[in-house]
């Protein structure tokens, strides 16, 4: 996600990719969409009719092998702030639909 950590990152020529890091060894998601803002998708959900049923916001345990950058993940989480800020602080979301028909 477009979170106020990654565009930290990208002032420091960096980006931290969940998916890249979770599956370097095989293709599973290699035309994943990576980079997307929670506003841009939800009007992309509303655009085709998708109600949103549950909303589910990550961050990892583990960010870094560096300390400074784990130090600022522990924060992260203890707080849970990927939960209560997720539009700058989540680093992935999964969100659970249902296709809204004109039917009854």
């Amino acid at each position: 996600m477009l979170n106020i950590f990654n565009r930290i990152m990208f002032l420091f020529g960096e980006f931290y990719d969940v998916m890249d890091t979770s599956h370097r060894t095989n293709e599973l998601f290699s035309e994943h969409i990576k980079v997307f803002s929670k506003k841009k998708f939800e009007l992309l959900l509303n655009k085709y009719s998708f109600k949103i049923k549950k909303r589910y916001y990550y961050f990892p345990d583990k960010l870094s092998e560096r300390r400074k950058l784990q130090f600022i993940c522990n924060i992260l989480n203890a707080l849970k702030l990927h939960l209560i800020l997720p539009k700058l602080f989540a680093l992935g979301f999964l969100y659970v639909c249902e296709k809204v028909t004109g039917e009854p």
